[in-house]
């Protein structure tokens, strides 16, 4: 937790991808409470958040990989892997959901945040550049 609060960008975007979730999270529950929409939009919702928050863990693994091996491979191959989870979650929704409405919108919704994974790779990579240049210049 001290690491997080120590780089405010990146706590900013966790709080961000927090708030998110939980505004569409109360607005999804509002509307099921309404009967406006059927209770199907949450369970997509849950689905892509559980895809989203793995994607980011994904993310955040390729990016201290890459900088740890500095094999961009391996970068490519977590990028295929997060590829990979985000089309087996929407298969997932339609082999098990393929006849009820609102679950692939849950699930768009869900997956809103992962908009914003660009945003904390190059967090993640000016923190480990500005680690890297001091390593650099504490050696000299």
């Amino acid at each position: 937790m001290k690491n997080l609060m120590r780089n405010k960008r990146l706590f900013i975007f966790v709080i961000t991808i927090s708030a998110i979730s939980l505004i569409s999270l109360f607005v999804l529950g509002v509307l099921v409470g309404f009967k406006t929409i059927n209770a199907n939009w949450i369970y997509g919702w849950g689905i892509g958040i559980i895809t989203m928050l793995m994607g980011t863990a994904i993310s955040i693994t390729s990016v201290y990989k890459l900088f740890k091996n500095e094999n961009h491979y391996l970068y490519y191959l977590f990028f295929l892997i997060r590829f990979g989870l985000y089309i087996g979650s929407f298969l997932m929704v339609f082999f098990i959901f393929n006849k009820e409405d609102g679950v692939w919108i849950g699930l768009l919704i869900g997956l809103i945040p992962v908009l914003l994974l660009p945003t904390l790779n190059s967090i993640l990579i000016k923190e480990n550049l500005k680690n890297i240049i001091s390593l650099e210049e504490e050696e000299r």
